[in-house]
């Protein structure tokens, strides 16, 4: 397993600072990380446009385009990274609930809080690579399947269909929703309609009548579900928060 970082910073000295932080936590770990160091915002997002980053820092106070609005930007990927923000203000947390990000690491303590961060995001990384084995419809064959993968599960004319983040064609299986639902009833896989169960993950928003998820799909909610749906996304976001 190779972690692919970038670390953008409008400042050279905390530039290599952070980043010799960093590669060094992972080496402890035992983890192969490749980091790349963007001086300046606009160097990184014109370089993040076609990338697959797993974990990106960004100092929030740059000239130019802000950490904030780079962070932004990376939301809209199919597959975004996870976003930890490195400022000298710690004020600026409140400001960077808008994209939910993964930690905030205050430059005065970045030797201990980048640690924490690394080691958190490492704990949840390996988490989200445990698999869960699937019967398909197509031979009767079994797959295994990252739940870390799974963006949201379909119900189409008594079939049921898993999509997976980065692939084309959703893979049809051989359970019930009910029974589906049942089997993630442990994960962050909750039903919302009665066609829909969707990773909590991958959510972007939750509207009236719909879930938007980070890959631009609209699943419907059903009315009775709707509450229901938004305090568990909110305890899931609220519990990624004291995670990390």
């Amino acid at each position: 397993m190779v972690i692919k970082i970038a670390v953008c910073d409008d400042e050279r000295i905390a530039l290599e600072a952070i980043c010799a932080k960093i590669t060094k936590t992972f080496e402890q770990c035992g983890i192969e990380a490749r980091t790349d160091k963007y001086l300046g915002s606009e160097k990184f997002s014109a370089a993040s446009e076609n990338s697959d980053y797993d974990l990106v820092f960004l100092d929030i106070d740059m000239p130019g385009t802000d950490g904030i609005s780079l962070a932004k930007k990376l939301r809209e990927q199919k597959a975004p990274p996870t976003i930890v923000f490195v400022s000298s203000r710690e004020e600026k947390v409140f400001d960077s609930f808008v994209v939910t990000p993964f930690r905030f690491v205050r430059k005065g303590r970045f030797n201990t809080e980048i640690t924490e961060a690394v080691y958190a995001y490492i704990r949840e990384r390996l988490d989200n690579d445990k698999a869960v084995t699937f019967r398909i419809n197509k031979n009767s064959s079994i797959v295994n399947i990252r739940l870390n993968d799974i963006v949201y599960i379909e119900s189409f004319k008594n079939n049921q269909y898993i999509h997976i983040a980065e692939e084309r064609e959703p893979v049809g299986l051989s359970m019930t929703m009910d029974e589906l639902e049942e089997n993630f009833k442990n994960y962050d896989i909750i039903r919302v309609h009665k066609s829909y169960l969707v990773n909590m993950r991958y959510i972007r928003r939750i509207d009236k009548e719909e879930v938007l998820t980070t890959t631009g799909d609209r699943l419907l909610i059903s009315r009775r579900k709707a509450q229901e749906v938004k305090k568990s996304f909110l305890k899931f976001l609220n519990r990624k928060g004291k995670e990390a």
